[in-house]
Order: C-alpha cells, then sequence, then structure tokens
C-alpha cells in the first residue's frame, strides 16, 4: 500500500492570530479594538520566542500610534520609548528602521512640550537618512520644535528645506509640500513678510484640499474655511498650531 502523506500543520500561533487581528482592526481605524488585539499577543508570548526582537519593536510602534489616535500622548509616548529601545536592540543605532519610530515619538515629545527631546529625535532621524521618503516631514516637525524655541529664521530654514524635499515627491498619498509650505506661511506671517506668508499660505491650503481630501475631509475643511479669512492672521496661526 502506499504511504499517506503526512499532513503539515498550518495552524496560527494565537499571538500571530491576535497580531493579525490587530492589522486588520488598525486599516479600519478602530484603534481601540487594535490596541485590545495587540496588547493580548503581547500577553501570549511573555517568556516564550514566538515574536522576536523585530516583531515587539513593531508592535510596540502600533500600540503607540493606537494610544496617539485616541488622544493620550502619554502612553503614546511610552510606548514608542520602548519600540524604540527595542528596535535599536535588533537593527542597531543607526538603521533606517529607527527613523519613523525616531519622528513618531519626536512627535509626541513635542506635544508633551519636552522640545530638547523633540529635537534630538528629529535630528537623529535626519542624520540616519537625509534621503529618507520622510524628511520632509521631519523638517516640518523640527521646524516647528525651532518655532517654539523662539528660532524663526531656524524654522523657516526647516520648512523651505522640507518644501524642497517635497517639491521632488510629488504623488506620493500625502503631499508633504502642504504641510510646508501651511507652516511657512505661518513663520513667514511671524518674520513680517507679509506677502510671502500670503504667497505660502494660498498654494498650501490649494494642495491641502486636494492632498486630504479623500483620507482627512475635515482638514480639507478647515482649508476651505481658512480661505475666506486668510487676512486674518491670529486665526491662521491658531489653525497650525
Amino acid at each position: 500500500m502506499p504511504r499517506r502523506k503526512k499532513k503539515t500543520s498550518t495552524s496560527v500561533k494565537p499571538s500571530h492570530r491576535h497580531v493579525r487581528a490587530g492589522f486588520a482592526r488598525l486599516r479600519e481605524n478602530r484603534y481601540a479594538e487594535a490596541e485590545q488585539a495587540f496588547q493580548r499577543a503581547l500577553a501570549l508570548v511573555q517568556g516564550t520566542d514566538e515574536l522576536d526582537g523585530e516583531d515587539l519593536a513593531r508592535i510596540e510602534h502600533l500600540l503607540g500610534l493606537c494610544r496617539r489616535e485616541l488622544r493620550d500622548i502619554g502612553a503614546a509616548s511610552r510606548h514608542f520609548a520602548r519600540a524604540l529601545a527595542q528596535a535599536e536592540v535588533f537593527y542597531g543605532a543607526t538603521d533606517v528602521a529607527l527613523i519613523p519610530i525616531c519622528t513618531d515619538l519626536g512627535d509626541a515629545m513635542r506635544s508633551l512640550g519636552d522640545l530638547a527631546d523633540a529635537k534630538a529625535l528629529y535630528e537623529r532621524a535626519l542624520a540616519i537618512d537625509p534621503e529618507d521618503s520622510t524628511v520632509p516631514f521631519t523638517l516640518c516637525g523640527l521646524g516647528r520644535v525651532l518655532e517654539y524655541l523662539g528660532d524663526l529664521q531656524g524654522a523657516k530654514a526647516s520648512y523651505q528645506k522640507a518644501l524642497t524635499i517635497a517639491d521632488t515627491q510629488q504623488g506620493a498619498k500625502y503631499d508633504a509640500r502642504a504641510a510646508a509650505l501651511l507652516y511657512l506661511g505661518n513663520v513667514l506671517r511671524l518674520l513680517g513678510d507679509g506677502k510671502g506668508s500670503l504667497a505660502s499660505l494660498k498654494r498650501g491650503m490649494a494642495l491641502g484640499k486636494v492632498a486630504y481630501t479623500e483620507d482627512f475631509p475635515e482638514a480639507s475643511a478647515t482649508l476651505s474655511h481658512l480661505e475666506t479669512v486668510l487676512e486674518g492672521g491670529a486665526v491662521i496661526s491658531r489653525a497650525l498650531h
């Protein structure tokens, strides 16, 4: 009699099943459910080798993104910090995989008012790879920190550099040019360049309405409204901070 072929196990480990569920909820913007799934995955792998350092860093990063979307920036920063520590161990201190974590942690630190750490994180991301596709957004984050620190000329230079690089990245899903132009317009206003500010804000608003209409309709509506009050500097300033 011919031997029967052995059945190959196709069972999925419970932790992997929760990770997959987390990704699915994340794609649906169901952040609380995604967070719960990722936390369950982490709980299941305690004391095992089911997930390696890369997986753990990625899950901590995703948990940070969930917390950020749920407006808990303090918790988000803690997850981002753990993700960065794990990624450093797995990849090394200068690997490009650290860039998005550094930038997200920098954003969180900036929101929490820790400007020195935010600045260091943005600068670290830029130093790892000055040509990474996320550089314009990182430069915008750095510009905002410099603006808060009172270095308006430094902020202006950062926004202008972001715009120059973003101009070569046309076609990206989220057009960094809109963000760079809006921030540049505001800092030009603060520097007393009314004409330059107006031109930058108008161009940024036009680009922003196109770039964000599908995924961020509320941002597009805000930009449309701002067009009607463009001469009101205080309104512009509040909208950009």
